[in-house]
Protein backbone atom coordinates (compact mmCIF):
# COMPACT_ATOMS: atom_id res chain seq x y z
CA UNK A 1 0.00 0.00 0.00
CA UNK A 2 3.11 2.42 -0.10
CA UNK A 3 2.94 2.95 -3.41
CA UNK A 4 -1.02 2.14 -4.41
CA UNK A 5 -3.22 5.43 -5.96
CA UNK A 6 -6.70 6.61 -4.53
CA UNK A 7 -8.48 3.61 -5.66
CA UNK A 8 -5.80 1.04 -4.31
CA UNK A 9 -5.81 2.58 -1.12
CA UNK A 10 -9.71 2.25 -0.70
CA UNK A 11 -9.88 -1.20 -2.21
CA UNK A 12 -6.84 -2.74 -0.14
CA UNK A 13 -8.17 -0.89 2.50
CA UNK A 14 -11.50 0.45 3.62
CA UNK A 15 -13.53 -2.45 1.68
CA UNK A 16 -14.88 -4.64 4.03
CA UNK A 17 -15.85 -6.76 1.28
CA UNK A 18 -12.19 -7.52 0.74
CA UNK A 19 -12.22 -8.58 4.89
CA UNK A 20 -15.08 -11.22 4.62
CA UNK A 21 -14.53 -14.97 3.71
CA UNK A 22 -17.48 -17.34 3.49
CA UNK A 23 -19.93 -14.64 4.72
CA UNK A 24 -17.60 -14.38 7.81
CA UNK A 25 -16.12 -10.38 8.67
CA UNK A 26 -12.60 -10.72 9.66
CA UNK A 27 -12.95 -7.15 11.49
CA UNK A 28 -8.49 -8.07 13.34
CA UNK A 29 -7.43 -8.17 9.70
CA UNK A 30 -9.54 -4.94 9.00
CA UNK A 31 -7.85 -3.60 11.41
CA UNK A 32 -4.37 -4.73 10.98
CA UNK A 33 -4.97 -3.08 7.01
CA UNK A 34 -5.88 0.00 8.87
CA UNK A 35 -2.94 0.59 10.76
CA UNK A 36 -1.21 0.39 7.64
CA UNK A 37 -3.33 3.28 6.10
CA UNK A 38 -2.08 5.26 9.18
CA UNK A 39 1.19 4.85 8.01
CA UNK A 40 0.82 5.93 4.43
CA UNK A 41 -0.93 8.89 5.67
CA UNK A 42 1.69 10.13 7.93
CA UNK A 43 4.57 9.91 4.85
CA UNK A 44 2.17 10.13 1.35
CA UNK A 45 0.08 12.83 0.74
CA UNK A 46 -2.72 10.76 -0.30
CA UNK A 47 -6.20 9.96 0.35
CA UNK A 48 -8.33 6.51 -0.62
CA UNK A 49 -10.77 7.88 -3.50
CA UNK A 50 -14.47 7.21 -2.84
CA UNK A 51 -17.19 8.38 0.36
CA UNK A 52 -14.14 8.55 2.43
CA UNK A 53 -16.92 9.57 5.48
CA UNK A 54 -19.33 6.76 5.08
CA UNK A 55 -16.72 4.13 4.88
CA UNK A 56 -15.14 5.67 8.57
CA UNK A 57 -18.72 5.97 10.20
CA UNK A 58 -19.50 2.60 9.29
CA UNK A 59 -15.45 1.36 10.73
CA UNK A 60 -16.29 3.39 14.14
CA UNK A 61 -19.37 2.12 14.80
CA UNK A 62 -18.50 -1.50 14.67
CA UNK A 63 -17.84 -3.06 18.33
CA UNK A 64 -14.12 -4.49 17.20
CA UNK A 65 -12.18 -1.84 19.13
CA UNK A 66 -9.10 -1.83 17.43
CA UNK A 67 -10.81 -1.29 14.56
CA UNK A 68 -13.05 1.37 15.78
CA UNK A 69 -9.54 2.97 17.38
CA UNK A 70 -7.71 2.94 13.66
CA UNK A 71 -11.17 4.66 11.69
CA UNK A 72 -11.00 7.62 14.51
CA UNK A 73 -7.46 8.02 14.29
CA UNK A 74 -7.52 7.93 9.86
CA UNK A 75 -10.89 10.25 10.29
CA UNK A 76 -8.24 13.23 12.06
CA UNK A 77 -5.07 12.06 9.76
CA UNK A 78 -7.43 13.16 6.66
CA UNK A 79 -9.76 15.96 8.17
CA UNK A 80 -12.46 13.88 6.94
CA UNK A 81 -15.16 16.75 8.27
CA UNK A 82 -18.10 14.54 7.60
CA UNK A 83 -17.30 12.71 10.84
CA UNK A 84 -17.48 15.18 13.08
CA UNK A 85 -20.16 14.38 14.93
CA UNK A 86 -18.90 10.61 14.73
CA UNK A 87 -15.93 11.31 16.44
CA UNK A 88 -17.28 13.72 19.15
CA UNK A 89 -19.95 10.88 19.56
CA UNK A 90 -16.84 8.36 20.74
CA UNK A 91 -15.10 10.97 22.45
CA UNK A 92 -17.93 11.33 24.64
CA UNK A 93 -19.04 7.96 25.12
CA UNK A 94 -17.87 6.41 28.52
CA UNK A 95 -18.72 3.31 27.43
CA UNK A 96 -16.33 2.90 24.90
CA UNK A 97 -12.83 1.64 25.84
CA UNK A 98 -9.98 4.06 26.58
CA UNK A 99 -8.31 3.29 23.67
CA UNK A 100 -10.98 3.96 21.46
CA UNK A 101 -11.99 7.32 23.15
CA UNK A 102 -8.39 8.37 23.03
CA UNK A 103 -8.21 7.64 19.07
CA UNK A 104 -11.54 9.74 19.36
CA UNK A 105 -9.93 12.71 21.12
CA UNK A 106 -6.48 12.79 18.89
CA UNK A 107 -8.77 12.95 15.83
CA UNK A 108 -11.02 16.05 17.54
CA UNK A 109 -7.71 17.97 17.97
CA UNK A 110 -6.56 17.07 14.22
CA UNK A 111 -9.70 17.92 12.77
CA UNK A 112 -9.65 21.51 15.09
CA UNK A 113 -13.09 20.89 16.35
CA UNK A 114 -14.87 23.52 18.70
CA UNK A 115 -15.55 21.42 21.21
CA UNK A 116 -11.89 20.05 21.46
CA UNK A 117 -10.16 22.38 24.32
CA UNK A 118 -13.12 22.22 26.35
CA UNK A 119 -13.80 18.74 26.04
CA UNK A 120 -10.14 17.63 26.74
CA UNK A 121 -9.75 20.32 29.77
CA UNK A 122 -12.61 18.37 30.97
CA UNK A 123 -11.27 14.93 30.85
CA UNK A 124 -8.53 15.94 32.20
CA UNK A 125 -9.59 16.84 35.56
CA UNK A 126 -8.94 14.70 38.42
CA UNK A 127 -12.69 13.81 38.66
CA UNK A 128 -11.88 10.94 35.99
CA UNK A 129 -10.15 7.83 35.93
CA UNK A 130 -6.41 7.74 35.43
CA UNK A 131 -6.15 6.35 32.27
CA UNK A 132 -8.53 8.98 30.89
CA UNK A 133 -7.15 11.63 32.28
CA UNK A 134 -3.66 10.70 30.66
CA UNK A 135 -5.20 10.66 27.26
CA UNK A 136 -6.79 13.67 27.57
CA UNK A 137 -3.93 15.35 28.85
CA UNK A 138 -1.86 13.88 26.02
CA UNK A 139 -4.27 15.49 23.30
CA UNK A 140 -4.51 18.38 25.39
CA UNK A 141 -0.74 19.26 25.05
CA UNK A 142 -1.62 19.53 21.37
CA UNK A 143 -4.15 22.11 22.27
CA UNK A 144 -3.10 24.44 25.70
CA UNK A 145 0.72 22.68 26.25
CA UNK A 146 0.42 24.75 29.82
CA UNK A 147 -2.81 23.56 30.38
CA UNK A 148 -1.83 20.17 29.57
CA UNK A 149 1.33 20.59 31.99
CA UNK A 150 -1.01 21.85 34.98
CA UNK A 151 -3.16 18.82 34.55
CA UNK A 152 0.18 16.28 34.14
CA UNK A 153 1.70 17.18 37.23
CA UNK A 154 -1.50 16.89 38.95
CA UNK A 155 -2.08 13.46 37.48
CA UNK A 156 1.98 12.14 38.28
CA UNK A 157 1.50 13.74 41.79
CA UNK A 158 -1.72 12.23 42.93
CA UNK A 159 -1.69 8.88 40.93
CA UNK A 160 -0.35 5.24 41.38
CA UNK A 161 2.68 5.68 38.61
CA UNK A 162 3.34 1.81 38.88
CA UNK A 163 -0.36 1.09 37.40
CA UNK A 164 -0.32 4.07 35.24
CA UNK A 165 2.04 3.91 32.39
CA UNK A 166 3.55 7.95 32.04
CA UNK A 167 5.64 7.33 28.74
CA UNK A 168 3.49 8.40 26.22
CA UNK A 169 1.94 11.05 28.50
CA UNK A 170 5.49 12.12 28.79
CA UNK A 171 6.43 11.74 24.61
CA UNK A 172 3.46 13.83 24.35
CA UNK A 173 5.18 17.09 25.91
CA UNK A 174 8.33 15.88 24.86
CA UNK A 175 7.44 16.05 20.63
CA UNK A 176 6.65 19.16 20.92
CA UNK A 177 8.11 22.41 20.97
CA UNK A 178 8.26 24.07 24.77
CA UNK A 179 6.36 21.09 25.86
CA UNK A 180 9.79 19.88 28.28
CA UNK A 181 9.85 22.89 29.84
CA UNK A 182 6.18 23.60 30.49
CA UNK A 183 6.12 20.12 31.91
CA UNK A 184 9.18 21.07 33.83
CA UNK A 185 7.74 23.91 35.37
CA UNK A 186 4.19 22.42 36.63
CA UNK A 187 6.21 19.53 37.88
CA UNK A 188 8.41 21.74 40.14
CA UNK A 189 5.77 23.56 41.42
CA UNK A 190 4.10 20.27 42.72
CA UNK A 191 7.07 18.89 44.90
CA UNK A 192 7.24 15.52 43.51
CA UNK A 193 7.82 12.74 46.20
CA UNK A 194 10.65 11.31 45.69
CA UNK A 195 9.51 7.84 44.51
CA UNK A 196 7.29 9.33 41.93
CA UNK A 197 10.17 11.13 40.47
CA UNK A 198 12.59 7.87 40.35
CA UNK A 199 9.37 6.20 38.44
CA UNK A 200 9.05 9.41 35.78
CA UNK A 201 12.74 9.19 35.68
CA UNK A 202 12.44 5.55 34.21
CA UNK A 203 9.68 6.14 32.15
CA UNK A 204 11.33 9.25 30.71
CA UNK A 205 14.23 7.06 29.37
CA UNK A 206 11.76 4.36 27.63
CA UNK A 207 10.67 7.59 25.70
CA UNK A 208 14.45 8.14 24.05
CA UNK A 209 14.38 11.75 25.11
CA UNK A 210 16.80 13.11 27.84
CA UNK A 211 15.67 16.58 28.02
CA UNK A 212 17.84 18.53 30.56
CA UNK A 213 15.16 20.71 32.17
CA UNK A 214 12.89 18.35 32.93
CA UNK A 215 15.65 15.54 34.09
CA UNK A 216 17.13 18.68 36.57
CA UNK A 217 13.60 18.59 38.26
CA UNK A 218 13.20 15.32 38.72
CA UNK A 219 16.79 15.02 39.72
CA UNK A 220 16.12 17.16 42.34
CA UNK A 221 12.80 15.78 43.72
CA UNK A 222 14.76 12.25 43.89
CA UNK A 223 17.66 14.55 46.43
CA UNK A 224 20.81 15.17 46.28
CA UNK A 225 23.20 13.56 43.86
CA UNK A 226 27.07 13.69 42.88
CA UNK A 227 28.35 16.39 40.89
CA UNK A 228 30.75 14.48 37.98
CA UNK A 229 33.95 15.44 37.74
CA UNK A 230 35.86 16.84 34.57
CA UNK A 231 37.71 13.77 32.30
CA UNK A 232 40.75 12.51 34.26
CA UNK A 233 42.50 9.21 32.95
CA UNK A 234 43.14 9.29 36.55
CA UNK A 235 40.01 9.17 37.80
CA UNK A 236 39.16 6.89 35.42
CA UNK A 237 42.24 4.17 36.61
CA UNK A 238 41.48 4.92 39.99
CA UNK A 239 37.38 3.92 39.75
CA UNK A 240 38.16 0.60 37.20
CA UNK A 241 40.77 -0.66 40.30
CA UNK A 242 38.37 0.00 42.96
CA UNK A 243 35.68 -1.60 41.09
CA UNK A 244 37.95 -4.54 40.51
CA UNK A 245 38.67 -4.49 44.19
CA UNK A 246 35.62 -3.54 46.07
CA UNK A 247 32.82 -3.64 43.30
CA UNK A 248 29.83 -6.59 42.93
CA UNK A 249 28.81 -7.26 39.81
CA UNK A 250 25.28 -8.85 41.62
CA UNK A 251 24.18 -5.89 43.23
CA UNK A 252 25.77 -4.15 40.14
CA UNK A 253 23.08 -6.10 38.12
CA UNK A 254 20.36 -5.01 40.08
CA UNK A 255 21.29 -1.71 39.98
CA UNK A 256 21.94 -2.02 36.05
CA UNK A 257 17.53 -2.59 36.71
CA UNK A 258 16.86 -0.28 39.30
CA UNK A 259 18.52 3.06 37.62
CA UNK A 260 16.47 1.98 34.40
CA UNK A 261 19.37 1.21 32.08
CA UNK A 262 17.44 -2.10 31.11
CA UNK A 263 15.05 0.84 29.55
CA UNK A 264 17.10 1.44 27.12
CA UNK A 265 19.58 -1.44 26.60
CA UNK A 266 19.59 -5.50 26.23
CA UNK A 267 21.53 -7.70 28.09
CA UNK A 268 20.80 -11.52 27.43
CA UNK A 269 17.99 -10.69 25.12
CA UNK A 270 16.11 -9.21 27.77
CA UNK A 271 15.89 -4.89 28.28
CA UNK A 272 15.40 -1.74 26.11
CA UNK A 273 16.35 -1.51 22.25
CA UNK A 274 16.89 2.32 22.62
CA UNK A 275 20.32 1.90 23.19
CA UNK A 276 23.38 -1.20 21.74
CA UNK A 277 22.63 -4.12 23.14
CA UNK A 278 25.13 -4.94 25.92
CA UNK A 279 25.68 -8.44 26.48
CA UNK A 280 29.02 -8.95 25.52
CA UNK A 281 30.63 -5.41 26.19
CA UNK A 282 32.95 -6.64 28.89
CA UNK A 283 34.37 -8.37 25.61
CA UNK A 284 34.28 -5.55 23.38
CA UNK A 285 35.34 -2.62 25.23
CA UNK A 286 37.63 -2.23 28.11
CA UNK A 287 36.74 -2.10 31.93
CA UNK A 288 38.50 1.95 31.16
CA UNK A 289 36.20 2.74 28.12
CA UNK A 290 32.86 1.33 29.87
CA UNK A 291 33.67 3.63 32.81
CA UNK A 292 34.42 6.70 30.74
CA UNK A 293 31.06 6.45 29.00
CA UNK A 294 29.55 5.95 32.08
CA UNK A 295 30.63 8.88 33.25
CA UNK A 296 31.44 11.31 30.30
CA UNK A 297 28.84 10.67 27.56
CA UNK A 298 29.80 12.23 24.65
CA UNK A 299 33.33 11.64 24.57
CA UNK A 300 32.92 8.48 22.36
CA UNK A 301 29.73 7.89 21.15
CA UNK A 302 29.33 4.26 19.02
CA UNK A 303 29.32 4.89 15.86
CA UNK A 304 25.86 4.87 14.34
CA UNK A 305 24.06 5.57 17.78
CA UNK A 306 24.45 9.57 18.07
CA UNK A 307 21.23 11.49 18.12
CA UNK A 308 19.72 13.33 15.75
CA UNK A 309 16.97 15.87 16.89
CA UNK A 310 14.48 17.54 14.54
CA UNK A 311 11.90 20.09 14.72
CA UNK A 312 9.78 19.85 11.63
CA UNK A 313 7.46 22.85 10.71
CA UNK A 314 4.63 21.59 12.60
CA UNK A 315 6.29 22.21 15.81
CA UNK A 316 7.09 18.40 16.39
CA UNK A 317 10.11 17.22 17.76
CA UNK A 318 11.85 14.19 16.63
CA UNK A 319 14.73 12.38 17.92
CA UNK A 320 16.49 9.04 16.57
CA UNK A 321 19.56 7.64 14.91
CA UNK A 322 20.28 8.90 11.18
CA UNK A 323 20.16 6.21 8.89
CA UNK A 324 21.47 6.86 5.40
CA UNK A 325 19.53 4.84 2.06
CA UNK A 326 20.28 4.56 -1.41
CA UNK A 327 16.89 6.94 -1.69
CA UNK A 328 17.09 8.82 0.98
CA UNK A 329 20.54 10.30 -0.24
CA UNK A 330 19.26 10.34 -4.30
CA UNK A 331 16.32 12.92 -2.52
CA UNK A 332 18.03 14.65 -0.52
CA UNK A 333 15.66 13.50 2.77
CA UNK A 334 16.45 13.06 6.17
CA UNK A 335 15.88 9.29 7.83
CA UNK A 336 15.73 8.77 11.38
CA UNK A 337 15.50 5.81 13.14
CA UNK A 338 12.71 6.31 16.06
CA UNK A 339 14.19 5.85 19.33
CA UNK A 340 11.15 4.38 21.31
CA UNK A 341 9.39 2.67 18.30
CA UNK A 342 12.66 1.64 16.34
CA UNK A 343 11.21 2.59 13.28
CA UNK A 344 12.27 4.40 10.09
CA UNK A 345 10.36 7.71 9.31
CA UNK A 346 11.35 10.25 6.47
CA UNK A 347 11.37 13.97 6.41
CA UNK A 348 11.60 15.80 3.23
CA UNK A 349 13.90 18.88 3.44
CA UNK A 350 10.85 21.22 3.03
CA UNK A 351 9.38 19.58 6.35
CA UNK A 352 12.70 20.18 8.82
CA UNK A 353 12.56 23.56 10.36
CA UNK A 354 15.49 22.68 12.68
CA UNK A 355 18.18 20.03 12.81
CA UNK A 356 20.86 19.22 15.00
CA UNK A 357 23.28 16.27 16.46
CA UNK A 358 23.03 16.11 20.38
CA UNK A 359 25.25 12.97 21.04
CA UNK A 360 24.08 10.15 23.14
CA UNK A 361 21.30 9.45 24.30
CA UNK A 362 22.01 8.10 27.69
CA UNK A 363 20.49 10.91 29.93
CA UNK A 364 23.08 13.08 31.64
CA UNK A 365 23.75 12.84 35.64
CA UNK A 366 22.28 9.44 35.51
CA UNK A 367 25.47 8.52 37.36
CA UNK A 368 25.30 11.22 39.26
CA UNK A 369 22.50 9.53 41.08
CA UNK A 370 24.44 6.66 42.33
CA UNK A 371 26.83 6.45 45.62
CA UNK A 372 30.63 5.45 44.92
CA UNK A 373 29.88 2.25 45.66
CA UNK A 374 26.87 1.87 43.52
CA UNK A 375 28.95 3.30 41.09
CA UNK A 376 31.85 0.34 41.47
CA UNK A 377 29.11 -2.09 41.36
CA UNK A 378 27.73 -0.88 38.25
CA UNK A 379 31.26 -0.88 36.47
CA UNK A 380 31.95 -4.30 37.60
CA UNK A 381 29.15 -5.97 36.39
CA UNK A 382 29.46 -4.30 32.84
CA UNK A 383 32.97 -5.28 32.63
CA UNK A 384 31.94 -8.82 33.48
CA UNK A 385 29.27 -9.08 30.94
CA UNK A 386 30.13 -11.49 28.00
CA UNK A 387 33.66 -13.06 30.06
CA UNK A 388 33.25 -16.66 30.37
CA UNK A 389 33.11 -17.89 33.89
Amino acid sequence: MTVGGPQELTTYGLDPKRFTRSGQYNAAAHADALVTLIEVARFRDVKPAGDLAKALQYLIQHPHPRLQASALTLAGSWNVEKTAATVLDAARNDQLPVSVRAAALEAMVEMKLPASRELLVAYAANSNPAALRSTAIESLAVVDTQAAALQAAQLFAESDLKSLDPATTLAAFLNRSGGAQALAAALEARNLKPDSARQLLAALFTTGHSDKVLLDVLNQSIGSFRQTPDYSKRYVLQLVSDAQQQGNAERGKQLFKTVACASCHKVGGSGGKIGPDLTAIGTTLSAERITEELLWLNRQVKEGYSVVRVITDAGKIHQGYQRKTKESEAAGNLVLQDLATGKLITFKKQQIDQQQTTGSVMPGKLTALLSESQLLDLIEYLSELGRIK
